[in-house]
């Protein structure tokens, strides 16, 4: 419980008018009703298909202490008026982490701004308590949530950024005032709606827009769309004049080492990244210099990299039977997947590296040629068997034919209702020794063919 989260501290926040003021400390802010507990704040949205208005009187059976509503309701309960209530989340959230003060970084990114904040939530927990962004909690409603679960035992927060379109992160960031802003990499993840790398790029350094006066902007440094901008560069070739370099890679028994060293030549303890493939070296090189920039020591840094572990269906290895099954079923774009090849690549050893790989969505019309180039990737990196799965992904086993992989080692499964389709063809397929990558967009559900080959 916080005792600056009152209802008059809503209405303030918010510009809102409250109705049966009440100087009750709330405990918690909900957007579900069924998350309601005795003294929540029950925030009504109202959506495409669900009204959170029609709610408030869920909530308040529920417990709820005060609600915050864009439309007048009718009940002695404590409630602030505002014109939207998505909006006046945000500035309630700006507002709470305003009092709180901890120390923000923002991160986002086309592909692995997920694992950085993970990674980077690791090495600041060695220092202090550590809020960090769970799940997919990253967009309009999910960013102001998390803030709003910070509690007065936080010392930081690490909150990732998503976005579709120009001007959210912009607004994101403006809510965050992060400290620190990460830029991981720039891809062609929503190149649909945006319609080029140049903008993607434009739409993701909208963190700075709320980057703190003194702040420190991090950015890849191995990226010529991120170069010129007065930041510290993380890289294996890094421009600007403040940089961090990732001289030597080496692949242990633990994971992946790698050493750094400065633009002054100052080399930094090595660090060990649990995992696989120069796109992990890279986000743990990010982490390793946002520890930096926070003052921590290299000795808490390295440990914090230490004891990473990535999250839900994003890359990771689990044996079965005699396999070895890489599964990175979160989401895919072009340059996701040619870092998952990589991974296949050096963890297929003594046997046979076979590629599961569904559609890449959202790529408009740049996706048939985004998807062959994949399927050339694939063919370059050694894969020994590709199956695609779904009406897009044909594309990636026609590039992968058209590199020189021979047709018999090609299989298409077009039609995503069945899965065990692609499953029954694996399960005929492999051989113990195999490793096996299954990656595709979160819309596909591959992990549907992953059940069904367990299964069988």
């Amino acid at each position: 419980m916080l005792h600056h989260l009152t209802p008059a501290f809503l209405a303030e926040a918010t510009g809102g008018t409250l109705f049966a003021p009440a100087d009750t400390p709330l405990t918690s802010v909900v957007i579900d009703s069924r998350r309601v507990t005795d003294g929540s704040l029950f925030v009504a949205i109202p959506g495409q298909r669900v009204d959170g208005h029609d709610y408030v009187e869920g909530a308040i059976a529920a417990g709820a202490a005060c609600a915050l509503v864009q439309r007048p309701i009718s009940s002695s309960l404590p409630h602030v008026l505002v014109e939207n209530t998505s909006r006046a989340l945000g500035r309630l959230a700006r507002a709470h982490r305003g009092a709180l003060s901890p120390i923000t970084v923002g991160v986002t990114g086309s592909v692995g701004k997920t694992t950085t904040k993970q990674l980077i939530s690791s090495v600041l927990a060695t220092d202090a308590p550590t809020l960090y962004t769970e799940g997919n909690l990253n967009n309009e409603l999910g960013l102001p949530l998390t803030l709003l679960s910070l509690t007065d035992q936080h010392r930081y927060a690490v909150l990732e950024m998503g976005m579709s379109e120009r001007g959210e992160i912009a607004y994101l960031s403006e809510i965050a005032k992060p400290d620190i802003g990460v830029i991981t990499c720039i891809g062609t993840s929503h190149i649909e709606s945006l319609g080029s790398r140049e903008a993607i790029a434009q739409a993701k350094l909208e963190l700075v827009c709320g980057l703190s006066a003194d702040g420190t902007l991090i950015l890849n440094g191995d990226e010529p769309l991120l170069a010129g901008y007065d930041a510290l560069y993380v890289g294996f070739e890094p421009h600007g004049e403040r940089f961090l370099r990732i001289d030597h890679t080496e692949k242990t028994e633990n994971g992946t080492l790698f050493l750094l060293s400065d633009e002054l030549g100052r080399r930094y303890p090595a660090a060990t990244v649990p995992g696989s493939g120069s796109h992990l070296v890279l986000d743990a090189a990010l982490a390793y210099a946002t520890g930096l920039v926070a003052g921590l020591s290299p000795e808490q840094i390295v440990r914090g990299i230490a004891t990473f572990q990535n999250t839900g269906m994003r890359q990771h290895i689990e044996p079965f039977g005699g396999l070895r099954l890489l599964i990175d079923c979160y989401n895919a774009a072009p340059e996701s997947m040619r870092a998952a090849l990589s991974v296949l690549k050096e963890e297929k050893k003594d046997g046979r590296g076979i590629a599961v790989l569904g559609d890449m969505l959202e790529l408009g019309s740049y996706s048939p040629a985004l998807h062959e180039q994949v399927g050339r990737d694939a063919y370059e990196s050694g894969v020994d068997l590709l199956l695609t799965f779904g009406p897009l992904s044909f594309a990636i086993a026609k590039g992968a034919i058209d590199a020189g992989m021979e047709e018999e080692r090609v299989w298409s499964f077009p039609d995503t209702s069945r899965p065990e389709e692609c499953a029954e063809a694996l399960k005929r397929l492999c051989r113990d020794g195999d490793t096996i990558l299954f990656k595709a967009s979160r819309g596909i559900a591959l992990e549907r063919v992953i059940k069904a080959f367990k299964e069988i």
